[in-house]
This record gives structure tokens, C-alpha cells and sequence, in this order.
């Protein structure tokens, strides 16, 4: 995935994006291509992560709790963190 694609499914800036990926919201990119600009390759499941931060921030989650959330998901196979989803998991209604 490309950067606009996570940035689109996001709805935030290039600026806020970067915050979101040190906070560890989203992933960082896996890779970048030099030549015109800088194209950062995300991992797949970058974009549907950064949609569900997305929508947590727009029900008042703070990125500490949206970080921590994501933590306990399952992403592109990989294993979740031991804790399993909250009763409230925003996810349970299948709006992925």
C-alpha cells in the first residue's frame, strides 16, 4: 500500500500520519523508493487499521487508547496481543 492510500483511509495529514506511526497507531512503511519524492510502502493491513484509528478518534479514543487497542487486533495473519477485545470492541458489529 501506498501512502495515500493510508493517508485517504486515515483522513489525516502527512504530519499527523507520521505522529499516528510513532505513537503506533498505524505501522511504519516497510520500505522507500528514491526517485521522484519519496514512496513509502505500507504494509497491507495499514489501511483498514488506519480507518478503524479513524474511527476511534472520531468517538473521542485517545491515541494512547487507539494504540493500545490495536495491539489486541489480529493484522495481515499476525497474532494478536494476549489480551483479548473489550466488551465495548468497536469491531464486534463487523464494520471493518
Amino acid at each position: 500500500m501506498n501512502a495515500q492510500e493510508v493517508l485517504k483511509a486515515a483522513g489525516v495529514s502527512f504530519v499527523t500520519l507520521r505522529e499516528w506511526i510513532k505513537r503506533g497507531v498505524v505501522p511504519p512503511p516497510l520500505e522507500a523508493v528514491k526517485g521522484r519524492g519519496n514512496l513509502a510502502k505500507y504494509p497491507r493491513h495499514a489501511v483498514p487499521q488506519a480507518g478503524l484509528a479513524r474511527r476511534l478518534r472520531d468517538e473521542g479514543w485517545t491515541l494512547d487508547s487507539i494504540a493500545e487497542h490495536m495491539k489486541t487486533r489480529t493484522w495481515d495473519g499476525q497474532p494478536a496481543a494476549p489480551s483479548g477485545p473489550t466488551e465495548n470492541d468497536p469491531d464486534e458489529a463487523g464494520e471493518d
